[in-house]
């Protein structure tokens, strides 16, 4: 329970951070305040927030695109032009490291009357538990598991959505009086809220988002360069695991010790793994077979692992940099 009120609390305390605006008292986010609170670890906020009423939020969200005209670049072409709640934001970070199962699981839980199609009332009722293993980072720590000397596979850490406490007691139809419309909600129901969601649109969506995301964190670390340094590909793996600086700096010292050849990680490259870190539980579940044998896994073997257990291929060369890094001898 203290484990999931100090994440609870971090999670308010980032989305307060990072959000630029404010109506009556409570914060809420751009969609560029939503890309630099996941991409950004160490930028220092708003510290003044922009007071706006229900009609600066139209105005804000004018422009906003129906479903069918989604994309991966959604969030960074409104950039100020939109609104996002706290429920959202909390709805946003649990499900974007989810596998394709993972997100059908979190609609069929938001689809009451079972028609296979959200409405925006149904939508409204969405609450996540605000549990840590949802964030980000921890595809990161994942990784490193699937790597060490053990080579045991990881636990499956998938959360259901349940109810959590949201800031100042208010429930979602509390914020939905505050509020009233919202990007989110617009771009999946229309302003008139009387449109549905299917879950091949809301999967969709969901899948873009990730992409976005990770384009951000490859934008962040290449600088404007065609391809990240290996290196720097490294880091963004070991970021948000729960190793010391000084193991951090080891596992480093160690791939540049084994890397005779560099290629650097291109763009695809690193969407392509991003999007595999997150089907990893179902990928765990095929490493548990080699394990069993009690035998080393190959390079070719877990890249067979990764295509039949997720559908996602990855590059042999950002294979063999993860082996480099993680494992005991780059074999």
């Amino acid at each position: 329970m203290a484990r999931q009120e100090n994440a609870q609390t971090r999670r308010q305390s980032r989305f307060e951070k990072f959000a630029s605006c404010q109506a009556q008292g409570q914060c809420l986010m751009t969609p560029a305040d939503f890309l630099e609170s996941i991409v950004h670890e160490d930028l220092p906020g708003w510290s003044r927030k922009r007071e706006v009423n229900n009609q600066d939020i139209n105005r804000m969200l004018n422009g906003t695109p129906g479903i069918r005209k989604g994309s991966n670049k959604f969030f960074r072409q409104l950039q100020d032009r939109g609104i996002i709640t706290y429920p959202e934001y909390l709805f946003l970070v649990t499900i974007l490291t989810k596998s394709r199962r993972g997100i059908e699981i979190a609609f069929r839980m938001l689809d009451k009357d079972g028609n296979h199609e959200l409405s925006k009332d149904e939508f409204l009722v969405v609450r996540v538990e605000d549990s840590e293993p949802t964030d980000i980072g921890n595809r990161s720590s994942k990784i490193e598991d699937l790597y060490g000397e053990t080579r045991k596979s990881i636990a499956n850490s998938s959360q259901a959505l349940e109810n959590a406490a949201l800031p100042g007691g208010m429930d979602p139809n509390q914020w939905q009086n505050l509020v009233g419309n919202t990007t989110l909600k617009t771009h999946f129901f229309t302003p008139r809220g009387n449109g549905t969601l299917t879950f091949a649109q809301f999967s969709k969506f969901m899948a873009d988002l990730q992409v976005e995301v990770s384009e951000m964190e490859f934008i962040e670390y290449s600088r404007g360069m065609p391809t990240v340094p290996e290196e720097s590909f490294a880091r963004l793996l070991l970021r948000n695991t729960a190793l010391e600086a000084e193991e951090v700096a080891k596992y480093l010292d160690r791939l540049n010790s084994r890397l005779t050849v560099r290629k650097g990680i291109t763009k695809q490259q690193y969407v392509d793994f991003s999007m595999f870190l997150n089907n990893l539980d179902d990928f765990s579940m095929a490493m548990r077979i080699y394990s069993i044998s009690g035998q080393p896994v190959t390079q070719d073997e877990f890249q067979r692992a990764v295509r039949i257990s997720t559908g996602h291929a990855i590059d042999p060369y950002v294979v063999h940099t993860v082996f480099q890094l993680f494992d005991n001898d780059g074999k």
